[in-house]
């Protein structure tokens, strides 16, 4: 805009001159003219802004984190002038960054026009955020003049974490209290507690097969030696302040969804905490849709909130009547693994301990009665390769 100014700067000065050596009358309308251009534009300019808007084509989105995305937003024209181009001042996720970011959208408007943009976006952490669309700008067809104005248009936007399948990961242990496949085939043909739809991963040999061909739905057993069973996932949520939140908060919540589902594919309740009030709300999880309501939980979680240390998370939960203990957590320390091996110890139950590693190494550790699994955060699939790898005690 700076450059069009200098020309137009040098082309009046050439005007006047040209109007006091000729002193004609041709010249003088064209002084005039070139004279009284910034006012003009200045006017329409400043009228024609009020009729140029923006709006988001949908209220409300969400994806999943990671995964490219088109964001439609609406710029109408209702004025007489042309604008080349409308300036856009928006705050979207950035495709490159994979963050929230500020972006400039441009867009050629005829008179009473309307036109449709499209943004390939992608943000690379689960939650809740507002893309939102904050100034407008326009300018003459000189570009001499450039004026803006507030708009204030907002999209909620959710990007969902991963749901990555361990399959029936239980099913490791050797104790007598283990999740094993075999434990619902142990009751007789008729003494399910109830019957639910299938879910992926769950056992084959307990669908029901005369209400599946009623119902045309596949349908599973329930036994009630199931349904008395309960798992606990404890998280630790206290992260180094000079660390990167929200890829520890994915990590961390992502591992516990993981472990919910493989969890509940063996019609297990489970309960997850970690450590705060506002987290601890949603009970326990006993069916697809307490899983559903649990994820859509974890999906707007912040990244940091306020929590007890996980030494206290741990010796502050009832272990009495849990069948299977998962911790969580992105620091590994000796105090964190020797709560783990006292708890197996204690209750004789299977404990696994999830590293979510962030630092790349391997601990050294001394594996006392708890399961362990090294995730490597910088591995997409980290959770799943741990999985596999499960260290035995």
């Amino acid at each position: 805009m700076r450059k069009n100014r200098i020309i137009y700067i040098v082309v009046l000065v050439g005007c006047l001159i040209f109007s006091m050596a000729y002193k004609s009358r041709l010249s003088a309308v064209l002084l005039a003219t070139t004279a009284a251009y910034p006012l003009a534009a200045l006017l329409l300019t400043a009228l024609s802004l009020l009729f140029v808007g923006a709006e988001f084509s949908e209220k409300y989105m969400e994806c999943e984190k990671n995964e490219r995305f088109d964001i439609g937003i609406w710029v109408n024209n209702r004025s007489f002038l042309p604008f080349v181009p409308v300036e856009l001042s928006c705050v979207l996720p950035d495709a490159a960054s994979g963050r929230m970011g500020k972006k400039q959208v441009y867009a050629s408007l005829c008179p009473f026009g309307r036109s449709r943009l499209v943004i390939t976006c992608m943000h690379a952490y689960r939650g809740s955020y507002t893309c939102s669309i904050d100034r407008v700008t326009v300018c003459d067809p000189l570009r001499l003049i450039r004026l803006s104005r507030k708009l204030g248009k907002t999209m909620k936007a959710a990007f969902l974490p991963r749901r990555i399948s361990l399959g029936e990961i239980t099913d490791t242990s050797g104790s007598e209290n283990d999740f094993s496949n075999n434990n619902p085939m142990r009751g007789e043909k008729d003494e399910f507690s109830h019957v639910r739809s299938y879910i992926e991963g769950d056992i084959l040999q307990l669908i029901h097969w005369k209400l599946t061909a009623k119902t045309d739905e596949l349908m599973i057993k329930q036994f009630d030696e199931i349904n008395d069973r309960h798992a606990l996932i404890l998280c630790d949520y206290n992260f180094p302040e000079n660390s990167d939140l929200p890829a520890r908060a994915d990590g961390i919540i992502e591992t516990a969804i993981a472990f919910a589902m493989s969890t509940g594919k063996t019609g297990i309740k489970t309960r997850v905490r970690f450590g705060s009030p506002d987290t601890d709300i949603y009970g326990e999880i006993d069916s697809p849709a307490d899983f559903e309501r649990f994820y859509r939980t974890m999906a707007v979680i912040p990244a940091k909130m306020s929590v007890c240390a996980f030494s206290e998370l741990i010796c502050s939960s009832d272990l009495n009547n849990i069948t299977a203990l998962f911790l969580i957590t992105s620091e590994f320390t000796e105090e964190t693994a020797s709560y783990a091996d006292a708890a197996a110890e204690k209750f004789g139950i299977p404990v696994v301990l999830a590293y979510v590693n962030f630092g790349g190494k391997k601990p050294q550790y001394d594996c006392g009665g708890f399961m362990f699994m090294n995730i490597r955060a910088d591995d997409p699939n980290g959770i799943r390769n741990a999985a596999a790898e499960l260290e035995m005690p």
